[in-house]
């Protein structure tokens, strides 16, 4: 992940495999059930959310958000 260049054309093209994941996701009946003991298990822990989000979420992600994740929580702190 080191030097990872973020660019709009990149995140469009991640933001549609992911879409995809979701979908497929959601095309299933295990996944759904997976979700929906989720939400009824975890009335407050965030466990009860899905990790992908949903589809508005993850269309509505932008550039700026994409960079500003990446620098916080991925961008090695330590040169190798």
């Amino acid at each position: 992940m080191r030097n990872l260049k973020l660019t709009a054309d990149l995140l469009e093209k991640e933001k549609g495999a992911v879409v995809g994941e979701l979908r497929r996701h959601m095309d299933s009946p295990a996944g759904l059930a997976f979700d929906e003991v989720h939400k009824l298990s975890f009335t407050v822990a965030p466990y009860r959310w899905t990790v992908l989000g949903s589809e508005q979420e993850i269309k509505g992600f932008t550039l700026e958000e994409a960079q500003y994740f990446y620098k916080t929580f991925y961008a090695p702190t330590m040169p190798l």
